[in-house]
Formats: structure tokens, C-alpha cells, sequence
């Protein structure tokens, strides 16, 4: 193995953290990485990317890891009609709806001094969504919601 990428699983999909370099052999190997920004509360998911010195490449299982502790962002009342309020540990800067495609339906700014804010937004199409969260310390979190009739 030439190399591997640690990928890790934010909505709407995977992203990599890294690159690691390989150490040449095919037997079992042993890596490390800190992910900086896992948050407490928010279930992780992991997996690598080995790539072979002749490009051809295989991904590893997926793995769940979830810091302890409460999550820094919530979202209320869920399911959800037309509006939620949105609360975080550090005032919200900005809110997103993404469906599940990874489109954004629609966001708001807010002024960043607020650690909870109420979001109307009004008559959407009812399902699952995203809400993405920005903090003004530019901290992002994401949170599903049900939109219903």
C-alpha cells in the first residue's frame, strides 16, 4: 500500500481529513489520526481509503465513533411544520436547509449575538432535512429535521 486517506462522514457525504503514507507492505498496519473537529454529542463515521503504488484503490468498513458529552447545537420542535428554533453554546451566525440531495433550500444570516434564534421557514415541501448551523466562532453543526403539513 502506497498510501491512505481517512475519510470521514459529514452530511451530505464523505470528505477527507487526511493522507497518511503507506509503509509499503500488504499486512495488516497500525494508524493514527486526531480528528480536531469531532464535537461532543455527534456520531462520527470513518473509514479509509487505500490506494495500491499502481492507483487502484479499496475502502476499509465504515466505523462509528461519538465524543461523550452533550452536542453543541439543538434544533426544536422536531418534527417540525414551518418554523424551529434553533440553540447553540456559542451565538449562530447562520442557519441552512439542505435536503437530502445536499441542495440548500434555503438559509438565513443572523447577527451573532444570539444563542438561540426562531427560524420561520415558512411552506416547504414535508420531509427529512438537514439544518446546518454556523456559530459565530465558525463552529459547524448539523442536525436533522422532519419537516410535516
Amino acid at each position: 500500500m502506497d498510501s491512505s486517506s481517512l475519510l470521514a462522514f459529514l452530511f451530505p457525504g464523505f470528505r477527507q481529513l487526511t493522507t497518511l503514507k503507506g509503509n509499503g507492505s500488504n499486512k495488516g498496519s497500525d494508524y493514527s489520526y486526531l480528528d480536531k473537529d469531532a464535537q461532543p454529542g455527534i456520531a462520527l463515521y470513518y473509514r479509509l481509503k487505500m490506494v495500491d503504488k499502481d492507483g487502484t484503490f479499496a475502502y476499509s468498513r465504515i466505523v462509528t465513533a461519538q465524543l461523550a458529552g452533550e452536542a453543541m447545537a439543538n434544533i426544536y420542535p422536531n418534527p417540525a411544520r414551518t418554523f424551529v428554533n434553533v440553540t447553540a453554546s456559542q451565538p449562530i451566525s447562520e442557519v441552512q436547509l439542505i435536503n437530502l440531495s445536499g441542495v440548500t433550500m434555503m438559509s438565513k444570516n443572523f447577527n451573532g449575538t444570539n444563542k438561540k434564534e426562531p427560524w420561520t421557514f415558512g411552506a416547504i415541501i414535508p420531509g427529512a432535512y438537514q439544518v446546518k448551523i454556523i456559530t459565530t466562532n465558525g463552529s459547524v453543526q448539523y442536525k436533522k429535521v422532519i419537516v410535516t403539513e
